[in-house]
């Protein structure tokens, strides 16, 4: 048997078409884009990330040193404000309460830790 071939007129679109469907497109990925921002932009930035980590090692460097006074600690563009507090329940313990500020003043980082008081012995 002989297939048949039918000669149909394939309906090709405009040029017309094309853009508009790109432009589509396009508008479609700029959304996206700008919607990735703002989930980058709304999470920690660079430098709050930076704080974080380093307020960790300025109380542990001031614990090592056995430094239990209150003050403030500067780093390159952070600046690590250190208070003291002794605790109600446990009074061989001190309360150490770390700030990180960026230069503007804006609160970056904060952490408590419980450190033992230098005059007690084990």
């Amino acid at each position: 048997m002989l297939a048949l071939v039918v000669q149909k007129k394939v309906k090709a679109s405009s040029i017309i078409e094309t853009i508009v469907a790109v432009l589509i497109l396009l508008l479609s990925f700029a959304a996206g884009i700008a919607m990735y921002n703002q989930v980058v932009l709304s999470t920690y930035s660079g430098l709050k990330l930076r704080a974080k980590l380093e307020q960790g090692f300025v109380a542990d460097s001031l614990v090592c040193s056995g430094k239990f006074e209150d003050g403030a600690v500067d780093r390159q563009d952070l600046r690590f404000e250190v208070s003291y507090k002794a605790h109600d329940s446990y009074p061989a313990l001190l309360v150490m309460h770390v700030e990180g500020y960026d230069l503007a003043g804006n609160k970056l980082s904060d952490l408590l830790k419980m450190v033992r008081r230098p005059d007690e012995k084990d």
